[in-house]
């Protein structure tokens, strides 16, 4: 992967500044990988002085998944900017999403965020609602679903927008699998949004 961001935005990192770089490898079903693995990642520095525009993170995990024993369903989640208090026109980056080896299709709609739960997830309807023209990321294939990078062509956000995501599952097992980090008996779906301009600490 070479992510080369919009030009004029950077990563802020304050001096002896601790980072945490997390790689992630899922040996289980269609995201099976040879045993072992490296990963290798360059930072490419630009002077303060240039004035960038801070690049900003949003993760997002819709925490109420649960699979029942030999069943096929469908969750929808997400969130505004907002909710995040960050009330700003943002413009995207790139888009990563992730789950386990019982997905099957995962959608990531930009949403206007009119439509909401009590706890600012978008309510049910609304991933339909914006339409596959507000698509910014899919995968179908059962596979680890791709990262989408914009470069300087990603869209554009207005104050109160966010993204509603589908995830599609199946399990075939006896047992119920419930949300959680492994990869063997939990499943997992995550977005994560690169956006600018971000808050200060990213």
């Amino acid at each position: 992967l070479d992510w080369r961001l919009p030009a004029g935005v950077a990563i802020r990192l304050s001096p002896f500044q601790q980072a945490l770089l997390q790689t992630h490898f899922a040996n289980i079903g269609p995201q099976g990988l040879p045993i072992g693995g490296c990963a290798c990642i360059n930072l490419h520095a630009a002077e303060a002085t240039e004035g960038h525009v801070p690049l900003g993170t949003m993760f997002l995990q819709n925490k109420n998944v649960i699979l029942p024993p030999h069943s096929e369903t469908t969750w929808d989640f997400g969130a505004t900017f907002t909710r995040f208090r960050w009330n700003e026109t943002v413009k995207l980056a790139g888009v990563a999403s992730h789950f386990h080896g019982r997905g099957r299709s995962m959608e990531v709609r930009l949403w206007d965020g009119l439509n909401k739960n009590d706890d600012g997830s978008p309510r049910s309807g609304e991933f339909e609602r914006m339409g596959v023209e507000k698509r910014v990321s899919f995968s179908d294939n059962g596979a680890a679903p791709p990262f989408v990078s914009f470069e300087n062509d990603g869209p554009s956000l207005e104050r109160g927008w966010g993204v509603v995501y589908r995830t599609v599952f199946v399990n075939e097992t006896e047992r119920v699998i419930p949300f959680g980090p492994y990869a063997e008996t939990e499943e997992h779906a995550n977005v994560l949004l690169f956006f600018y301009p971000g808050p200060e600490n990213g």
